[in-house]
Parts: C-alpha cells; structure tokens; sequence
C-alpha cells in the first residue's frame, strides 16, 4: 500500500472560538455551525450537517448531507494490534474492496499541530453517488477511527471543510 503525503489543510477556527462544541465522555470537538450531532453511547458520535436527526447507518447513500462516525480506538483481543493512526485507516472495514491508498493529512491548528498525526482513505462509491472516508487520528497519543460518508455534489467542498474542521478540532479529555 502506498502512503501519499496529502496536502496541508488549514481550520480557520481555533478551539476558543468554537459555537459548536460537542463533549462526550472522552474527548470534544468541535462542529461546524448548523451541524447536529447524536450519539446513542457515551463516546461515539454521530454528527450530520442537518437540522433534523442524523439518520444514517451503514450502507446508507447520503442524499444532500454528509455524516460522520467518530469513536476512541480500543484494542480488542483478537483484532490485531492497532499501534497508529494508519493502522486504524488499514484495520477499517472496506466493504470486501482492497484498502484504497491512504494518505498522510497535515492539520493545522495552531493550538494541537504538534500532538496530532492523521491518516485518511478515500473512495467514490458509484453506487451511492458518495464518497467514502476513513480518518486515523493520534492526538497526545489516544487513537480514533472517524468514517465518514457525503453526497457527491455542488456541496463537496463545504462536506470536506467541515469534516476536517471536526476532525481537527478532536481533543481528549
């Protein structure tokens, strides 16, 4: 598999000045505004850029939202020891389809550069007319597994920058 170096990706909001911010029980993030999150356990949340419910689940095609899963990285016995983030990107669930390339992301944020390492996968599913993400993330060492689903459409680059504004914005407890 090859690693690509993908490029660096500026937030423009920093940590004080988020109006969304999204507490579970252990870690917080920031969401963009207009963005709902639900979450049914205390550390996996499910967020959608929708004003009704999030409702969405595996195998779902979005139509005209993107929604995103994030949840702290366990390692279960069994499953193979997950030591990074790319590791986390490798171990997803990738619908019996190889393991597309995973590319390093560079976060910037002035407040947590120094303590995170994120790693991504991307593929287009024809079928749903989506893309499909999956994110590792190390931040002061923790690991987290966020995927990610949105509509292909005239909105992907609003998709792409909130996405990356929650994922840059994950900060442990």
């Amino acid at each position: 598999m090859a690693v690509a170096m993908w490029p660096i990706l500026m937030a423009t909001t920093g940590w004080t000045e988020c109006l969304n911010r999204v507490d579970l029980q252990s870690y917080s993030f920031c969401a963009p505004m207009g963005w709902r999150e639900n979450h049914t356990q205390p550390d996996i949340a499910v967020v959608c850029d929708s004003k009704t419910a999030c409702a969405t689940y595996f195998g779902a095609a979005p139509k005209g939202l993107a929604f995103l899963f994030i949840q702290p990285v366990k390692n279960e016995p069994g499953r193979g020891l997950i030591q990074g983030p790319r590791d986390v990107v490798s171990a997803a669930p990738h619908a019996a389809q190889p393991v597309p390339t995973i590319s390093e992301v560079q976060l910037t944020r002035a407040e947590f550069a120094k303590d995170r390492k994120c790693f991504m996968s991307r593929r287009r599913l024809k079928w749903a007319g989506a893309w499909d993400e999956v994110y590792g993330l190390e931040v002061n060492g923790r690991l987290f597994s966020i995927w990610t689903r949105y509509e292909d459409n005239r909105h992907i680059q609003r998709y792409r920058d909130g996405i990356l504004q929650i994922v840059s914005s994950i900060k442990p407890n």
